[in-house]
Formats: C-alpha cells, sequence, structure tokens
C-alpha cells in the first residue's frame, strides 16, 4: 500500500468505507430475513403438526384409518410440506403420504428411536424440518393430557425450498443495492482522481524540465486549491536554480584546472597502490604454502629423529649413548615446538585457525596436562597439585586441544621459573547464563616471579621477561602471546597478578558453552560414608586431596606425621589408608612396614601416591597384598577407581598396560602408507613391536593395489604423497574397494588444527594421528579402531573406570576369570535403557526392530557362509554387529564381535573351523533371542526397568 499512487488510494477511501457498510447492512438485512423465514416455518410446523394431532385423535376415536389417510394426503397440500406419517402407539410406522422422510444429518439411530417422546418438538435435517407431535386418547380425562394415554404420534416434513429460494432472492437484492452503490461511490472518486491526476502531470512535467536543465518553464496556475500553491513554490525553484546554475558554471570554470593536475596524480598513485596489493598478496599466499611445504618438510625428519631416539633408548643400556641419544630426542622435541609456536602465531595472525566445538569434561582435559607435565614436576622436586570446585559443569563445549595447549604453556612456565614448593592450579565456575558457563582456570607458582615492568610487556611476540644474552631461562617468547590470542578467540581474556621474587598467578577465563541435553554421568557412590585415612606431609597437597574425597561424601581421617600412623589408637575402623610420601622419601621397607600395619589393625589397603618416574612399584619390593601404588597427580578417576578396588577389596591387577598380550595371538593386520622411507620404516618398526602384522605401501596407488587384495584391519595413511595423495586414495579405497571399504583409516599429518581434521574426516578418514607420532597415542588409537576380543573384555571394567590405561590394566584379570563367567543374558534390559538414553518407548522400538529382521539376516549370512562369499559374509556380519551395540543384547553382541574378528583374520577364500562353529553359536544366539521375546512382554518389562 505505501507504493500506491494517490489515486488509488483516494479510490481506496471512498469505495472501502461504503463497500463495508453496505456489505454489513446487507449481511444483516438477509440474516434476520433467514432469521424470520426459519422461525415462520416452524411455528407454521407447531401448527399443522398440532391440527393434524387433532383430527387425527377424532378420527382414531371413530377408528377410521382411511379417513386418517386422507387426513395425511391433505396435508401435503400446504406450502412447503414434503412428508407426512402416522406411527402407532408401538411406534411403528401405520400411515404415510409423499416420500421417504430425510434421515441425514439426524445423528445415530438411537436419536431416532427417541423422538417418541411426550411432547411436541422438531428435528432438523440437511435438507428438511421434521416436527413430530404425541396423539392423546383424552377422551376419558378432558383437556388433562397428563393423565392422557398416548395412541400414537404425527410427524410432519417440512422441506427447505422455500427458505432457500426467498434467501437467494435477498442476496440477489443485496448484491445489486451494493453494486449500485460501489459504482456511483466509484464514479465520483474517479473523476476527482482524474482531476488530480492532470494536476499532478503537469507539475512532474515542470519538475522534469527543471532536472533537465530548463530552469525558464514556468507552471500555469487555474486555481487556489493545495496544487496550485504547490506550483507556484516550483515556479520559485526554478528561478532559483537557474540563478545557483550561473553561479555553478563559473566555480567549475575556476577548479576544472585544478581537478585536471589533481586526477592525473591520484591515477599515478593508483596505479602504484595496486601494483603494491598485488605483491602484498603474492607474498602472502607464497607466505602460507612456505609455511605449510614447512611444516610438512621439518615434521617428517623429526619424526624420524625423535621416534628412532625413543626406539634407541630402549635398547642401548650404556650411560653415556643414554645420555646423547637423551640429549638428541629432548633437543628434535624443542625445535618442534619452535616450529609449532611459530605456526601458531601464523596462522592466528592470517585469521584462519578455527577453533573445535566438542563436549569435554574440563577436570579431565587439566589432569590429562598435569599428568604429562609431572615427571618434568617431580624432576625438579615440585609438586603439582590440582582444585577443581564441585558445582564445575560435567560437560562443555569448547576446543579440547586449544584449552591444553594454554594450560600445558602456563604450567610448562611454571615449571621452568620454580625452583621449590607447589604449583597449584585451579578450576572455578564464574558464571552460567542463557546455557553458557564462564570458568576461570588458573596456575600458581612460587617462582621468581615478575616485576611490575616486566608485566607491561609479558604478552608480546618475542618478549621475555630476561632477555638479554645472560638470561637463565631460554624459550622464543612465542608461549604467552599464542596463550593470549588463543584464549581471546575462545571468549575469555587471561592476565596475571606477581610480584618479584613471590611467584605469579597466570589466571585466564574460558567462555563455553553448556551441551543442550544433559549429559548422564555414572554415580560415584561407592565410597559414600566410607572411613579413609590420609598421611601427606605436604599441606596444599592434602588440603587438594581431603577436599576431593570429602566431595565423595567419605569420613577423611587425617593423619600429620608418621608417629600418629603408627599409632594403634584410631577412633573408626579405616576402609582403605592414602599416603603421599614428601621430600623426606620413605624406603621401601618402611612403606611396606605402614602399609602391613594398616592392614593388621583396619584390615584395609593403602594407596601410595609416588612421584612419576620411579619404574615398576611392586617390582622394587612393595606388598602387593597390602598396597596399590598410583603416580601422582593422580586423576579423580583413576583414584576413585582405585580406591572402590581397595575399599571392596578387588583383586588388584598390573598398573601397567603390555598391549602386546592384548591380542592373546590374534594381532591385527595393518596396512602403512607413507612416501617417507625414514617415517614408513619407523612406523613398521612402532607397529610390530606391539606384535602387529605389517604390510606397507609408499604412495597412493600401491595403497588402492594392496587394499584391492587384501582386507585390512586398519589402515595409516599419510596425506601428502606422490602419485596419488593420502586423500584420493582414502576416497577410492571408500568406494570402490570391496575388501577395505569400511575398514578404519587413520590419516598421518603434520596438521592438528580443528579444520584439517574435519576436512580429513569429510573425505573419509576415521581419526588422524599427528607428526611425530607419540607412541602413547599410538596405542590408544590402535585400541580404538581395531575390534579385538581383548577390547570387549576390557568394557566390562571395575565401577568409574574411564581412563583407557585403567582398562588395559585390568584385562588380564578379566581374561583370567572369563572361563568361570557364565554366558551373557539374551537381554540387558538396564543396557537396553541406557543405549536408548533412558527412554523406555525408543528402546522397545530398537529391541523389536532387531529382532524383527533377525531370521531374515541371519539367513542372508548363511547364505553368504555357504556360497563362499566372503566380503558380503564380513559385510553383513559387520552390519548386524552395528546394529547389536545400539541395543541391550550381550549374547549377540559377543557373538557377532566373534565372528566378524575371527572373518579379519581367517583365509580369505574360506571359512575357518573356528568360523563355522561361530556361525553356530549365533544361530543358538538369534533362537534364544527370539524365545525371550515370545516369553515378555517388553514394554512392560522396559517400563517397570526405568521406573525402578
Amino acid at each position: 500500500m505505501p507504493q500506491w499512487s494517490l489515486r488509488n488510494k483516494i479510490l481506496l477511501l471512498a469505495l472501502l468505507p461504503s463497500a463495508l457498510i453496505a456489505v454489513m447492512l446487507g449481511s444483516y438485512q438477509v440474516h434476520n430475513r433467514i432469521g424470520e423465514l426459519d422461525l415462520l416455518l416452524e411455528q407454521r410446523g407447531l401448527a399443522g403438526s398440532q391440527q393434524l394431532a387433532t383430527v387425527v385423535q377424532a378420527s382414531l376415536r371413530l377408528e377410521n384409518l382411511e379417513l386418517v389417510s386422507e387426513l395425511l394426503r391433505n396435508t401435503l397440500e400446504e406450502p412447503g410440506v414434503r412428508s407426512a406419517g402416522f406411527y402407532d402407539r408401538h411406534r411403528q410406522l401405520a400411515l404415510r403420504a409423499g416420500p421417504k422422510m430425510i434421515d441425514s444429518g439426524l445423528g445415530d439411530t438411537a436419536e431416532l428411536q427417541n423422538r417418541f417422546i411426550d411432547t411436541a418438538h422438531k428435528l432438523t435435517s440437511t435438507k428438511s424440518y421434521r416436527f413430530i407431535r404425541p396423539v392423546f386418547d383424552n377422551h376419558q380425562h378432558g383437556a388433562d393430557y397428563t393423565k392422557a394415554e398416548i395412541v400414537g404420534w404425527v410427524e410432519i416434513e417440512y422441506h427447505f425450498n422455500a427458505i432457500t429460494l426467498t434467501t437467494y432472492k435477498n442476496l440477489l437484492i443485496s448484491c445489486l443495492l451494493l453494486i449500485f452503490a460501489l459504482a456511483a461511490c466509484c464514479t465520483l472518486a474517479i473523476k476527482v482522481g482524474l482531476d488530480f491526476k492532470r494536476a499532478s502531470l503537469r507539475i512532474g512535467k515542470a519538475i522534469d524540465n527543471i532536472k533537465a536543465g530548463d530552469f525558464d518553464t514556468v507552471i500555469e496556475v487555474d486555481g487556489e486549491d493545495e496544487l496550485s500553491l504547490i506550483a507556484l513554490k516550483v515556479n520559485d525553484m526554478a528561478d532559483t536554480l537557474q540563478q545557483a546554475n550561473i553561479d555553478m558554471e563559473y566555480n567549475i570554470e575556476q577548479t576544472t584546472g585544478d581537478l585536471r593536475e589533481t586526477l592525473e596524480t591520484i591515477e599515478v598513485q593508483n596505479i602504484e597502490l595496486d601494483i603494491a596489493r598485488r605483491e602484498a598478496l603474492e607474498a602472502s599466499r607464497i607466505k602460507s604454502e612456505f609455511l605449510a611445504n614447512t611444516s610438512h618438510e621439518i615434521r617428517t625428519p623429526l619424526n624420524g629423529i625423535i621416534g628412532f631416539s625413543n626406539l634407541l633408548l630402549k635398547e642401548v643400556s650404556d650411560g653415556r649413548h643414554r645420555d646423547q641419544l637423551d640429549t638428541i630426542r629432548h633437543s628434535a622435541e624443542g625445535l618442534l615446538a619452535i616450529i609449532n609456536d611459530i605456526l601458531d602465531l601464523s596462522k592466528i595472525e592470517a585469521g584462519k585457525l578455527v577453533l573445535d566445538n566438542v563436549q569435554i569434561n574440563i577436570r579431565e582435559i587439566v589432569e590429562d596436562t598435569l599428568t604429562i607435565l609431572a615427571p618434568a614436576a617431580h624432576d625438579k622436586g615440585l609438586e603439582l597439585i590440582l582444585i577443581s570446585y564441585s558445582d564445575i559443569p560435567a560437560r562443555i563445549i569448547s576446543d579440547p586441544l586449544r584449552i591444553k595447549q594454554v594450560v600445558t604453556n602456563l604450567i610448562s612456565n611454571a615449571i621452568k621459573f620454580t625452583e621449590s614448593g607447589n604449583i597449584i592450579v585451579r578450576i572455578k565456575l564464574k558464571d552460567i547464563h542463557d546455557a553458557q558457563a564462564i570458568l576461570t582456570i588458573s596456575v600458581t607458582d612460587a617462582g621468581v616471579g615478575i616485576s611490575d615492568q616486566q608485566q607491561l610487556n609479558i604478552f608480546n611476540a618475542f618478549t621475555q621477561a630476561n632477555a638479554s644474552t645472560s638470561r637463565e631461562y631460554g624459550g622464543t617468547g612465542l608461549g604467552l602471546v599464542i596463550c593470549k590470542r588463543l584464549v581471546e578467540q575462545m571468549g575469555g581474556e587471561i592476565g596475571l597478578q606477581s610480584e618479584l621474587g613471590k611467584g605469579a598467578t597466570f589466571t585466564f577465563s574460558l567462555r563455553a558453552k553448556l551441551p543442550s541435553k544433559a549429559v548422564d554421568t555414572p554415580p560415584m557412590d561407592a565410597l559414600v560414608d566410607k572411613h579413609v585415612g590420609l598421611y601427606a606431609d605436604n599441606s596444599a597437597a592434602n588440603l587438594a586431596l581431603r577436599y576431593q574425597l570429602e566431595s565423595w561424601q567419605v569420613h577423611v581421617h587425617t593423619f600429620s606425621d608418621e608417629q600418629s600412623l603408627m599409632d594403634e589408637h584410631q577412633c573408626e575402623p579405616l576402609s582403605a589408608m592414602i599416603i603421599i610420601p614428601g621430600d623426606s622419601e620413605l624406603s621401601v621397607s618402611t612403606l611396606n612396614r605402614f602399609s602391613s600395619h594398616v592392614y593388621q589393625q583396619h584390615q584395609c589397603r593403602s594407596v601410595l601416591l609416588l612421584p612419576t618416574g620411579i619404574g615398576p612399584l611392586n617390582d622394587d619390593g612393595l606388598n602387593s597384598q597390602h598396597t596399590i601404588a598410583l603416580s601422582r597427580p593422580a586423576p579423580h578417576a583413576k583414584l576413585y577407581q582405585v580406591l572402590d578396588t581397595a575399599v571392596n577389596n578387588y583383586d588388584i591387577t598390573a598398573t601397567s598396560a603390555d598391549y602386546k598380550h592384548l591380542f592373546n595371538g590374534d594381532a591385527p593386520h595393518i596396512l602403512a602408507v607413507d612416501d617417507n622411507s625414514s617415517n614408513l620404516k619407523l612406523l613398521t618398526i612402532l607397529l610390530e613391536d606391539l606384535g602387529i602384522e605389517v604390510s606397507q605401501a609408499t604412495n597412493g596407488q600401491e595403497a588402492i593395489e594392496e587394499a584391492n587384495k587384501n582386507a585390512f584391519d586398519l589402515i595409516m595413511m599419510d596425506i601428502q604423497m606422490p602419485v596419488i595423495d593420502g586423500i584420493q586414495a582414502t576416497r577410492h579405497i571408500r568406494t570402490q574397494c570391496s575388501y577395505n571399504r569400511t575398514t578404519p583409516i587413520i590419516a598421518i599429518t603434520a596438521h592438528a588444527h580443528a579444520e584439517e581434521k574435519r576436512n580429513l574426516m569429510l573425505a573419509g578418514f576415521n581419526d588422524h594421528v599427528t607428526k611425530p607420532i607419540d607412541i602413547a597415542l599410538l596405542e590408544q588409537t590402535l585400541l580404538t579402531w581395531t575390534a579385538h576380543h581383548a577390547q570387549q573384555q576390557a568394557t566390562t571394567c571395575l565401577p568409574g573406570s574411564i581412563d583407557s590405561i585403567d582398562i588395559l590394566s585390568n584385562t588380564n584379570a578379566l581374561a583370567l576369570e572369563a572361563n568361570d563367567k557364565p554366558l551373557p543374558k539374551p537381554v540387558d534390559t538396564q543396557l537396553c535403557l541406557k543405549r536408548a538414553n533412558n527412554m523406555p518407548s525408543l528402546a522397545v522400538d530398537m529391541l523389536n526392530g532387531i529382532i524383527a529382521n533377525l531370521g531374515d539376516d541371519y539367513e542372508q549370512i548363511q547364505d553368504a557362509a555357504e556360497q563362499g562369499d566372503m566380503p558380503s559374509l564380513l559385510e553383513l556380519v559387520h552390519k548386524l554387529h552395528g546394529a547389536s551395540c545400539y541395543t541391550g543384547t550381550p549374547r549377540l553382541q559377543e557373538t557377532l564381535s566373534n565372528i566378524e574378528t575371527e572373518l579379519k583374520t581367517c583365509c580369505k577364500e574360506a571359512l575357518s573351523q573356528e568360523a563355522d562353529a561361530l556361525l553356530e553359536e549365533l544361530l543358538q544366539a538369534c533362537n534364544e533371542l527370539i524365545i525371550w521375546q515370545q516369553q515378555h512382554d517388553i514394554e512392560l518389562l522396559l517400563d517397570d526397568c526405568h521406573q525402578d
């Protein structure tokens, strides 16, 4: 409407009110008329039925049915009457004149049967009214109808035709009147609009002439209305513009010469700026390519240097040679750290650093960092202490790699500049608002401190507190500036408080979103109301550990010295004892004496939290029956698990994982692909040391050929290679290689950024390992992506086990107990609910879905086995195995896992005897599951389980 012309608005103003008034009045009149006709018809019907009932009453008294029939036929002659009928006292139709009455719209049969009552009433159908009136025998009782007997009913039906015709007639008259009124208004509005349009066009044409430069234009004024006043103003404007135009031409002539000279100068400058811009863009592109290539080329030899140094350190026993190798390894790691800092800073400054957003546990991230840095701290006699408050959210959405990078840098600096004392890390919740949490992480040391003048420049690039050539501490000065940029990109701030000679506290805030759905975490309630002793020389460590134990609702009994520890008089029997030896190291014999005394007095085990890097503790003579040893700082989940083990008297398993023993002679077959011979050799040695069968390829083409010939359990693929690179090779394997279409493929790359990782996932990779290869990360990756018996058994660890190292440590013990355990049951209702996110309806659908297709799935597997189609058989088993992992069917899941493992390791042309036996177990597991479904009400069972 804002774009309408004024003429259209005048028409609208003239027509809309009159049209609305006419429509409302016409509708009102038609509605009243229809109501009057309807009321008139109802009155006629009631009167007609009264008259007919009276006459029928007299005829029945004479017992003359012929007369009643004649009366009914005479009733049809009345206007609007369609049909008439008489019903006897048994409500049966005795006589009728006219067609059958219309029942459409009267409701169900019960409503029609209940129409015979002792009063006159009306029934309305879609096309007629039906009036029903009882006929009374009041011969004996006179006019008292309450005592009269009903001898029948009369019914008259009036059709709506007359009303409809009258309605249409009224509507037609109303429409004609409306059209006439609108036509009159429209004629008047058009006349006014045309007059306005002619005047507007005349003024508009004059304005166009003035705009074109014809300032002599004059508008003729023939009235005194508003448009005439506008025309006068336009004439005055034309005179003013004409004078201004004369002045402007004079000024233009004066400035034209100056502008020519200025334009020539600007043109030259523009050409020079364009050339400089192109050179800058090209330089930026070359710089980016140079940094990317440099990253790959430098990391590749560093991977070989660090990897082979670690291998030689395992074999060389000569002390001097070990020191030399250790120096080589530390130098290479230092060079790698400098390269990473420079690349990170350049990526941040270029605005190309992309943060990852995944659900993380912030406490676990910090604990992992402390575990990695603990050896360096313990070598200097420092203690790393973590204080995390209980109100910290269980999960946040942020970038774990960048958080760990900031925390690692701050703690590393604290270790570097501190000679003795504690390094305390605190995690606090500052605020929660609009599904967003603000956390603060602080690192406090007891080091040399930073002066006020040094604090002004500490966060600038390539700046150090002591930048002189005689400085005691090394470094590039990039760590803190990278931390500052990363924290700011994550929406936080970083700052410090320090005094020279009294240590420093670096604090950074972290702004992170909370998950839209709460994450179910296993309850840590196994230690509630347990009594645990605590002996620690370090007061800060004592306080932090006491706070942690009390958060688990543990009763903590603190021992201040060795004498109190050996005291026989103890108020409460202890469930476990935690000992943290301080600077004055306790000997093995003393520790054994302490633990034996505690065991004899309280019948409980002792948990030793010892510094890292002292070797296998139990091999040094510790009593494994009374003592469990952990490296400190111990992650809270691992400490909880160990305390649970000690309190509940579980068997103590080995504290270190031996990856080789996990396969039990059934090692996976892995394809290693890398164009660099030293890297390929290193990767092969690392894998073979873990007891893994390795095949090699030096480029993407060879990898495709190997993947077409053999089925692998895992493929480790380099990215930058000649002939065909890793990404193209992976896409080819995913789409065209029947043996390895679903095989996990791990990228080996020097790029560890979130954006690069997402690109690799989109290309078909399952995970990535960065160069130089970290052996612990490599082992964890292998455990994650190889489906073997050890992994399936590891998932049944003690409650609270979330650390992969803890899972491995219990594997051997679980394997020894496997033969004594009963077979898994067909259905685990608790597991069903857990897999369905605690939603019973979803759990029912998932369970019924897999059982409904179980017969067809087994037949397809059996057909593929009989035909010897190994790729199809493996694909069918893998598909059913994946479906079973989302339902609570332990027996079926374990059987399918064993079959898939056997198929991957047996001959590719024929089934082994073990595979045939496992297929028989699969048939039995399927039958048990079907029988279980027939014997149980799944919905009721899961609902009861959910309520419990």
